[in-house]
This record gives C-alpha cells, structure tokens and sequence, in this order.
C-alpha cells in the first residue's frame, strides 16, 4: 500500500519556511533545506528526503529559479516514485507531468 507523502502528512507547504518576502528567509530556507537533506542521507530516510526536496524545490520556485526548482523536483519526484509514495503526484503537478499509474492497493 503506498505509503502517504511526507508532505502531505504535514500538510501543504509541509516545512517551517513559509514564504517570506526577504531574500535572507530564503537562503536561510534553502541553508537548512540542505543540511536536513544531507543528514537524511546519512540516516538513509528516502521518504522524508522526497519530501524535503519537494519543499526545496517550492522555494527555488518562489525566488525565481525555475531552472533549479524544476531540476529539485526531479530529484523529488524519481524519490516518492521508486517509494511508491502518494507525494509523487503532488510533484508530478508542480512539473506540469500527467499522473502516474495507480499504484495497486494491498490489503
């Protein structure tokens, strides 16, 4: 059964940052984005690593970077993918890709 997005568990926007309109929220958004996502690597927590780069990506979209938002959801999304994780589609909608297959319930 896939298992619900880190995101969607916390709800839209998911993290502490909230779009705040000075440049220094951001890079400090982006500065622990970042060292959250290396100490997900090394705890090896793939699903909240998704997650973390879909919110990642929301930031570099709302500065401007749509290149590097675009290339971070990427990232985000193969994650949530390979976990069959329901956050893919939150991902997929924000690249502007059409829905995946349904992923098949076990019970």
């Amino acid at each position: 059964m896939p298992r619900p997005a880190p995101a969607a568990r916390r709800g839209a926007g998911g993290g502490a940052w909230h779009g705040h309109d000075t440049g220094k929220d951001e890079a400090e958004a982006i500065a622990c984005y970042r060292r959250a996502l290396n100490l997900l690597r090394e705890v090896r927590d793939r699903a909240e690593q998704g997650g973390v780069l879909a919110r990642l990506g929301d930031i570099y979209s709302a500065v401007g970077n749509k290149a590097m938002a675009k290339a971070v959801w990427r990232r985000a999304l193969a994650i949530l993918e390979e976990l069959h994780d329901l956050g893919a589609d939150e991902v997929r909608s924000r690249l502007g890709v059409a829905p995946g297959p349904a992923v098949p319930s076990v019970c």
